[in-house]
C-alpha cells in the first residue's frame, strides 16, 4: 500500500488480501487511469494498466498510455504494483472490473 501518492511508489504490505468483492465494489484499494494521480499514474501508463478503451483516437488532455496487454500479463502488472489504500477501507473507482475479466 503506497505510503505517500503524491511523491514516490514507496509502499508497506497490505494487511488485507483483496477479495473479489473488493474488486466489484471498488474497495480492492486499485487505482484507475482518469482519478489515479503522481507516480502510480505514471507506472500504470507506462505498463499498459488502462481500462477498456474508449477511443482509438487520443483524447486532448490524456497522455498516450502504453499498449493494453492480454489479461494474464495485465493481472501480473497490477500486482506487481502498490496498492492507493488498504483492501477493503475506502471506495474508489478503479481497474477492479478489468481485473476481475
Amino acid at each position: 500500500v503506497l505510503t505517500d501518492p503524491a511523491k514516490n511508489l514507496d509502499s508497506v504490505p497490505a494487511k488485507t488480501l483483496i477479495t473479489p468483492r473488493h474488486l466489484m465494489t471498488h474497495t480492492a484499494g486499485l487505482g484507475y487511469s482518469i482519478v489515479t494521480k503522481g507516480p502510480l499514474l505514471e507506472e500504470y501508463l507506462k505498463q499498459g494498466i488502462n481500462p477498456g478503451a474508449v477511443s482509438k483516437t487520443p483524447i486532448p488532455g490524456f497522455p498516450v498510455p502504453a499498449p493494453t496487454p492480454p489479461i494474464d500479463e495485465f493481472a501480473r502488472r497490477v500486482a506487481a504494483l502498490p496498492l492507493i489504500a488498504e483492501p477493503g477501507t475506502i471506495w474508489s473507482y478503479s481497474i477492479g472490473l478489468d481485473l476481475l475479466g
